[in-house]
């Protein structure tokens, strides 16, 4: 944990090179840089636990390696509305939108097309989930852990997969994608979203 704050400087986004970006609990705010549509390299996007006030960065959804997508604990807002692309995010593994102020229907667009989720398409990049906390590398054998239980997962550990979408203001009916994301692959998939008026996750 640092104590950085005021914007992402976007000069420091400007390479085609940068392939993991954690800038996670710090105290900045502001928007998400545009620059960062130059990381065409870029895997890991994780800004949760800040201040950031923007709406759902759409263009992000150009970036053709990115698995992994955390803005939780920020200020985001609004509708999440419609992909930018025609194959939207299409290695996406990890998707944490929870804790903003997201508004409208759940993206039913964007979940239809989380080719990397539903068809096991990733980088090469290790996700694993311990004590609450994601933790990525390069690799290709480790130790899974989910709720205390050790899961060993040898050479295939981009399977990990999760979307959470939770302690938002979302409203309208549990989309049918939602469905079609769980039974996706062979992939460990966890999705979390509450609906206006709802009191349980949807699985």
């Amino acid at each position: 944990m640092n104590h950085f704050y005021g914007n992402i400087p976007e000069e420091a986004l400007k390479g085609d090179v940068l392939q993991i970006l954690i800038l996670h609990y710090n105290e900045f705010e502001g928007p998400l840089p545009r620059t960062l549509l130059n990381c065409i390299a870029l895997q890991v996007l994780d800004v949760g636990n800040n201040g950031l006030n923007d709406s759902f960065p759409h263009w992000l959804d150009a970036l053709p390696q990115l698995a992994v997508l955390i803005l939780s604990c920020n200020n985001f807002y609004g509708v999440i509305g419609n992909p930018t692309t025609k194959i939207p995010f299409p290695m996406l593994r990890v998707l944490d939108l929870s804790n903003n102020h997201f508004t409208g229907h759940l993206p039913e667009n964007y979940l239809l097309h989380f080719t990397g989720i539903i068809n096991d398409i990733t980088p090469h990049l290790v996700v694993t989930y311990s004590n609450d906390h994601l933790y990525y590398a390069f690799g290709s054998s480790v130790m899974l852990v989910v709720k205390g239980s050790e899961h060993p997962v040898e050479e295939i550990l981009y399977l990990y997969t999760l979307i959470d979408l939770s302690s938002n203001m979302f409203d309208g009916d549990i989309p049918n994608s939602i469905g079609i994301l769980a039974d996706g692959g062979n992939s460990i998939a966890t999705i979390k979203a509450w609906i206006s008026g709802s009191t349980e996750p949807l699985l």
